[in-house]
């Protein structure tokens, strides 16, 4: 129940599971296993999103590594919710831990925010590690970095197809998703990555419904 073996990996469009007395796969049994689901999460909309868990039996939930329902313990039929501030269209890492004791298994994860439903987060809005690091790219969004690789900290960056330039967001991601840095970005401009450590990250340039994703190497 606490990930002492690893069994199988798979890629799951939702987190909408009643497994009743049966075991989710031919890996594990009935019961006494865990489940860990990481991934990227993207709102449609900015606000605050209540995430609702409803499981039999333990479960935490992160956004942005941030723990915001922790009820890693052997119960069932309740419902546990958190909040958190989010932005639209900008991707943030989601991590889901699971465990079954025994009896019956299931596993269901929703969000809702003042102006979005109440919902099981749809395929839509949820991306593995690697289509979300590198795949995402709105309709006609572009950016160019040079020089690649990225030399003396500084950064030039342009791109197109973003309907207001003056409000461009940049976000620095490792390869594992975790946020690094978030700046206001013009057109043409520079960027100081002098709190950077050499390595290859995404720059992922974002505003107003549109967003497009690049991988660069950091001298």
């Amino acid at each position: 129940m606490n990930f002492e073996t690893l069994r199988r990996t798979s890629i799951d469009s939702t987190i909408n599971f009643d497994w009743g007395n049966n075991s989710p796969n031919a890996y594990v049994g009935t019961d006494n296993f865990s489940v860990r689901w990481t991934g990227y999460i993207q709102p449609r909309t900015s606000g605050t999103y209540t995430f609702f868990i409803n499981s039999d039996n333990g479960r935490r939930v992160w956004i942005n590594d941030q723990l915001i329902i922790d009820k890693w313990i052997s119960d069932y039929g309740i419902e546990y919710s958190g909040s958190i501030v989010l932005n639209a269209n900008q991707l943030y890492s989601i991590k889901v831990e699971y465990f079954e004791e025994a009896g019956t298994a299931s596993c269901k994860l929703e969000w809702m925010s003042d102006v979005q439903p109440r919902e099981v987060i749809p395929k839509s809005q949820l991306y593995t590690v690697i289509s979300a690091v590198e795949d995402v790219k709105s309709d006609g969004a572009v950016i160019n970095i040079f020089p690649m690789p990225v030399s003396d900290k500084k950064m030039h960056i342009q791109f197109s197809g973003f309907d207001n330039n003056a409000n461009i967001s940049l976000i620095i991601y490792d390869l594992l998703g975790k946020s690094l840095m978030q700046t206001k970005v013009d057109n043409s401009g520079i960027v100081d990555l002098k709190n950077i450590s050499s390595g290859t990250y995404i720059v992922s340039v974002q505003n107003e419904g549109h967003i497009a994703n690049k991988r660069v190497v950091l001298l």
